[in-house]
């Protein structure tokens, strides 16, 4: 908790929200300058079908790069100000595993509504086929690639989630409404489109319900990439 006499920001931690929302949209240039660049390309007229296996890969882990350590710089500028544990939690208990295993049915049953009914659970198979006959013989390295990115970007999204809860607490004292969840809705949830709306505010309650648990909503956040919708 925040040492007693210790101010808290509304504004700040929408400030915060808002930065990692356009690190997050800073991945638009590893796909536009990064990506070319390694694949020989001419800046003024990119081609996003990348002839080198090696592009691809190093678009995402230049978002992968710059996502690690937002998260890094973020945590501990969070430990420095004595609000990590407002912000995020750690507890493991049933209310935690009960919000969390509920809210992520409810998330997978809504990605699977707009997904053929023959279609995989699970992209990893998919992107792998279409990565191998695209780039044949390293097909593997880049879906594990692209699995590390999903993950890099599920973190910032928790903190995203996490930043707008505290600035809606901090505003009104009141912790139980998904502040987190309207947050995230109204910019990454819009950023993406309708896809992106209701699995953002599902989130929003798996974030409260589940105490904050970094790893619980990590998780969570991470059936977004993983599962095909």
């Amino acid at each position: 908790m925040p040492t007693k006499g210790k101010v808290e920001s509304g504004w700040g931690y929408v400030i915060l929200a808002l930065l990692i929302f356009i690190l997050l949209g800073l991945d638009a240039f590893s796909l536009f300058v990064v990506g070319p660049i390694l694949d020989g390309q001419s800046l003024s007229d990119p081609d996003m079908l990348f002839n080198n296996w090696y592009a691809r890969a190093g678009v995402n882990l230049f978002s992968i790069a710059l996502w690690v350590l937002s998260v890094f710089l973020v945590v501990r500028w969070a430990k420095r100000g004595e609000v990590l544990s407002t912000l995020l939690g750690s507890r493991f208990d049933r209310q935690s595993f009960w919000f969390f295993g509920i809210g992520v049915i409810i998330l997978i049953a809504v990605l699977r509504l707009g997904a053929p009914r023959d279609s995989v659970w699970l992209r990893f198979m998919s992107e792998y086929h279409g990565f191998e006959q695209q780039y044949p013989g390293y097909g593997v390295v880049i879906t594990v690639v692209q699995h590390l990115y999903y993950i890099a970007e599920s973190a910032m999204v928790v903190l995203a989630l996490a930043a707008w809860q505290r600035a809606g607490e901090v505003w009104t004292d009141k912790a139980a409404i998904p502040w987190g969840g309207v947050g995230l809705a109204l910019t990454w949830g819009v950023a993406h489109g309708v896809w992106g709306l209701l699995p953002s505010l599902i989130l929003g309650v798996i974030f409260v319900g589940a105490r904050k648990n970094a790893l619980l909503v990590l998780v969570a956040v991470l059936m977004l990439f993983v599962v095909f919708s």
